[in-house]
Protein backbone atom coordinates (compact mmCIF):
# COMPACT_ATOMS: atom_id res chain seq x y z
CA UNK A 1 0.00 0.00 0.00
CA UNK A 2 1.36 3.79 -0.85
CA UNK A 3 -0.53 6.82 -0.16
CA UNK A 4 0.64 10.49 -0.14
CA UNK A 5 -0.24 12.84 2.98
CA UNK A 6 0.37 15.99 4.58
CA UNK A 7 -1.10 16.94 8.08
CA UNK A 8 -0.52 20.23 10.30
CA UNK A 9 -1.26 18.64 13.77
CA UNK A 10 -0.82 19.90 17.25
CA UNK A 11 1.96 18.03 18.16
CA UNK A 12 1.69 15.06 20.29
CA UNK A 13 -1.42 15.69 21.10
CA UNK A 14 -3.61 15.07 17.47
CA UNK A 15 -2.44 12.44 15.16
CA UNK A 16 -3.61 9.96 12.90
CA UNK A 17 -3.65 6.33 12.45
CA UNK A 18 -3.77 3.59 9.73
CA UNK A 19 -6.44 0.72 10.37
CA UNK A 20 -7.08 -2.54 9.09
CA UNK A 21 -10.27 -4.54 9.48
CA UNK A 22 -9.86 -8.29 7.56
CA UNK A 23 -12.23 -10.37 7.06
CA UNK A 24 -14.99 -8.34 8.24
CA UNK A 25 -13.20 -8.70 11.92
CA UNK A 26 -12.42 -5.46 14.30
CA UNK A 27 -10.80 -2.75 13.33
CA UNK A 28 -7.12 -2.43 14.11
CA UNK A 29 -3.99 -0.57 13.88
CA UNK A 30 -2.21 -1.87 11.17
CA UNK A 31 1.06 -2.53 12.74
CA UNK A 32 -0.86 -4.33 16.06
CA UNK A 33 -2.02 -6.19 13.20
CA UNK A 34 0.98 -7.57 11.86
CA UNK A 35 1.93 -4.87 9.05
CA UNK A 36 4.84 -2.71 8.66
CA UNK A 37 5.69 0.37 7.43
CA UNK A 38 8.53 0.50 4.78
CA UNK A 39 8.61 4.52 4.66
CA UNK A 40 7.13 7.31 5.92
CA UNK A 41 5.54 5.69 9.29
CA UNK A 42 4.45 7.03 12.38
CA UNK A 43 6.49 9.53 13.99
CA UNK A 44 5.61 9.90 17.47
CA UNK A 45 3.56 8.31 20.13
CA UNK A 46 -0.05 10.41 21.27
CA UNK A 47 0.28 11.86 25.07
CA UNK A 48 -1.66 10.37 27.19
CA UNK A 49 -1.67 12.31 30.43
CA UNK A 50 -3.30 15.25 31.61
CA UNK A 51 -6.69 14.06 31.33
CA UNK A 52 -6.56 14.36 27.64
CA UNK A 53 -9.88 13.75 25.46
CA UNK A 54 -7.88 12.33 22.51
CA UNK A 55 -9.31 8.67 21.66
CA UNK A 56 -6.10 7.85 19.97
CA UNK A 57 -4.14 8.93 23.23
CA UNK A 58 -1.18 6.36 23.96
CA UNK A 59 -1.07 5.38 20.33
CA UNK A 60 2.20 5.77 18.06
CA UNK A 61 0.86 8.39 14.90
CA UNK A 62 1.65 10.65 12.48
CA UNK A 63 1.75 14.04 14.67
CA UNK A 64 3.16 17.65 14.82
CA UNK A 65 3.28 19.39 10.82
CA UNK A 66 4.88 18.24 7.41
CA UNK A 67 4.46 21.23 5.16
CA UNK A 68 5.12 18.48 1.89
CA UNK A 69 3.00 15.85 0.83
CA UNK A 70 5.03 12.93 2.01
CA UNK A 71 4.83 9.46 1.13
CA UNK A 72 4.10 6.42 3.24
CA UNK A 73 4.51 2.86 2.36
CA UNK A 74 3.30 0.23 3.88
CA UNK A 75 3.31 -3.60 4.02
CA UNK A 76 -0.35 -5.36 4.60
CA UNK A 77 -0.51 -8.61 7.66
CA UNK A 78 0.19 -12.23 6.19
CA UNK A 79 -3.51 -12.68 7.60
CA UNK A 80 -4.55 -10.15 4.97
CA UNK A 81 -4.01 -12.49 1.78
CA UNK A 82 -6.61 -13.51 0.19
CA UNK A 83 -9.20 -11.98 1.85
CA UNK A 84 -10.85 -8.58 2.17
CA UNK A 85 -9.85 -5.67 3.88
CA UNK A 86 -11.11 -2.53 4.80
CA UNK A 87 -8.38 0.31 5.03
CA UNK A 88 -9.46 3.19 7.25
CA UNK A 89 -7.39 6.80 7.82
CA UNK A 90 -8.49 7.98 11.39
CA UNK A 91 -7.54 11.43 12.97
CA UNK A 92 -7.92 11.49 16.58
CA UNK A 93 -8.06 15.39 18.43
CA UNK A 94 -8.35 16.75 22.06
CA UNK A 95 -10.72 19.23 22.94
CA UNK A 96 -8.21 22.17 23.42
CA UNK A 97 -5.75 23.50 20.84
CA UNK A 98 -6.41 23.05 17.35
CA UNK A 99 -4.59 23.06 13.83
CA UNK A 100 -5.23 22.63 10.60
CA UNK A 101 -5.77 19.20 10.31
CA UNK A 102 -4.57 16.21 8.30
Amino acid sequence: LTFRHRYNLENRFDGGVLEISIAGGPFADLLTAGGSFLEGGYNDTLRNDLGLTNPLAGRSAWTGNIALFSSVTATLPVSASGQNVVLRWRSGTDDLVGALGW
